[in-house]
């Protein structure tokens, strides 16, 4: 049982939020009822040829619809997760192994972490503290921690997942790496909407580390970034709206049973 005061809990209180795109998109205390799939189920192709084929609503929708809105949902769920902890100094493993998803919908868009995930998979950093009680080894500097992530996520998870959808659709890897990359841009106009500008910084530099950083682990590149930052996101000055109301508290989230907002 993951208790209200743990850092699972932190992380959905901070998602809910950021709004409507990120509210209830990770689920901290999963009843893992046989709704929930585990992640690393979608590297079979049989598994991934169903998901796809939930996706699609129309008979006489193209393929290509399906296979962007499952991209784009299960990416929503995995970056909010991966962005936000580094956001407050906590790495969060999101290999496909220690992750399950259920479905939103007609497509895979919450997450949870499996029971038997520990907190040695979860990392903190000496140069950025957390204010979230996380018992897991720290690392240095945020750069590593930022590896830490971004292996899990990327080299781990979607790397052969995109690679997968590819072998089975024919669809550009460098498709689904743009859909990626759009999911980082969501999570930049949510937090400048939502949050007050110091939690929102936090989350922008986040995301701006991953569109521009020259290579993610595993790649000699960053196929993220092949997709420029956003010309009205410069590296000096945020474009800020208005200050959004006081977040002295970070909302209440309902039990997990009782979320099902749709994006």
């Amino acid at each position: 049982m993951v208790t209200a005061s743990s850092w699972r809990w932190h992380l959905a209180r901070h998602l809910a939020a950021m709004g409507p795109k990120t509210h209830g998109r990770f689920v901290p205390d999963p009843d893992m009822s046989s709704d929930w799939v585990k992640c690393e189920r979608f590297l079979d192709r049989d598994t991934l040829r169903v998901t796809l084929d939930r996706a699609v609503k129309r008979r006489d929708d193209d393929p290509l619809v399906a296979v962007s809105r499952v991209v784009r949902h299960y990416c929503a769920a995995l970056t909010c997760v991966a962005v936000t902890g580094l956001a407050n100094g906590v790495g969060i493993d999101l290999s496909p192994v220690w992750c399950v998803v259920t479905f939103r919908g007609a497509v895979p868009g919450r997450i949870a972490l499996v029971p038997r995930y520990r907190a040695r998979y979860v990392l903190r950093c000496s140069d950025r503290p957390t204010n979230w009680p996380v018992p897991g080894p720290a690392v240095a500097t945020v750069e590593q921690l930022r590896e830490h992530v971004w292996t899990g996520l990327y080299a781990h998870h979607l790397a052969p997942l995109f690679a997968q959808v590819t072998g089975l659709t024919g669809i550009s890897e460098d498709l689904l790496w743009t859909h990626a990359a759009d999911r980082v841009r969501v999570l930049i106009d949510a937090a400048i909407t939502y949050l007050p500008r110091a939690r929102a910084s936090a989350v922008i530099t986040e995301c701006q580390a991953l569109l521009s950083a020259a290579s993610l682990p595993g790649w000699d590149d960053n196929p993220l970034g092949r997709a420029a930052l956003p010309e009205e996101l410069p590296a000096q000055g945020i474009p800020w709206l208005p200050e959004p109301r006081d977040h002295t508290d970070l909302p209440s989230l309902p039990h997990p049973s009782r979320i099902g907002h749709e994006e």
